[in-house]
């Protein structure tokens, strides 16, 4: 066994050797709302002890973001994470689908995240710019599978112990009081639980486990326990096959009992775990 985990960490070494995570977007990757050692991105890199790299710019478009991505094409194979499309989905959202699902496939490989849009506290439920912003999440949730996270939900369902602001949150679906800064951006908090939630997959960044330590992946899912669960199911296509909540934590067998015989990944409120159904 310790030659094998000795193997891995060898291959991850010559691998990566030299590269570093490319972190594509506007205002919310360069960190809007803290000091630029809270920035998600430099947050990522102290919890994965691995580089990154900002590459954005305040108040650029998705089109913009697209052509950063594709700008920077000596570096494409890099693992790369984009956050893009707040300021212009309420204009086009079929725009910002073509333009991220279009600038992920210029990289050709697989080794990339895409992280949803946020609404805030002047975009909640049943206005149009929070249903623009839905459909564009959904549609990159079913078109890229395990490949997108959906951070906004993950902070919307953040428990901040207060009572008041954690319905608020849940009764407006917008992200927790306690996370942002202003109604717009994240606080040193908020950007710190958002890198907690992509190293949770880091092994679609690296192409398999990656540098976290088991342990660290544990004590992230207990910091960030919600009471809702919410479950996705994926195959090992990165296509998503289901998605539902519960109350209470269900056995995998029970969850992959609908499906035919074969490797599965489940994921729990962002936290994903490959599973064998046989």
């Amino acid at each position: 066994m310790s030659k094998i985990i000795l193997f891995i960490f060898l291959l991850f070494a010559a691998v990566c050797k030299g590269q570093a995570i490319r972190c594509f977007g506007d205002s919310f990757t360069q960190g809007l709302g803290a000091a630029s050692q809270e920035a998600y991105p430099s947050k990522l890199s102290e919890i994965l002890s691995y580089p990154t790299q900002i590459i954005a710019s305040g108040g650029a478009s998705s089109t913009d973001i697209k052509d950063m991505v594709i700008a920077d094409s000596s570096h494409k194979n890099y693992p790369t994470i984009l956050w893009s499309g707040y300021n212009n989905v309420n204009l086009n959202p079929s725009v910002v689908i073509t333009d991220n699902e279009w600038a992920m496939s210029s990289l050709g490989h697989t080794r990339y995240l895409v992280l949803s849009i946020m609404n805030n506290c002047s975009i909640p439920k049943g206005t149009s710019y929070y249903n623009n912003i839905l459909f564009v999440n959904n549609k990159l949730k079913q078109d890229l599978g395990i490949r997108f996270l959906d951070i906004r939900d993950s902070l919307v369902h953040y428990k901040s112990g207060d009572h008041y602001w954690d319905s608020v949150s849940i009764a407006d679906d917008v992200p927790n009081h306690f996370m942002m800064w202003d109604c717009v951006h994240c606080n040193a908090a908020g950007y710190n639980f958002i890198a907690q939630k992509i190293a949770e997959r880091q092994n679609i960044l690296f192409g398999f486990g990656g540098p976290l330590a088991l342990d660290s992946v544990r004590q992230t899912a207990r910091r960030t326990r919600s009471t809702i669960l919410h479950y996705d199911v994926y195959n090992l296509n990165g296509v998503l096959l289901k998605t539902f909540t519960s109350s209470s934590k269900l056995k995998s067998y029970d969850i992959l009992a609908p499906y035919p015989e074969g490797v599965y990944i489940i994921c729990l409120n962002g936290k994903c775990v490959q599973y064998m159904r046989w």
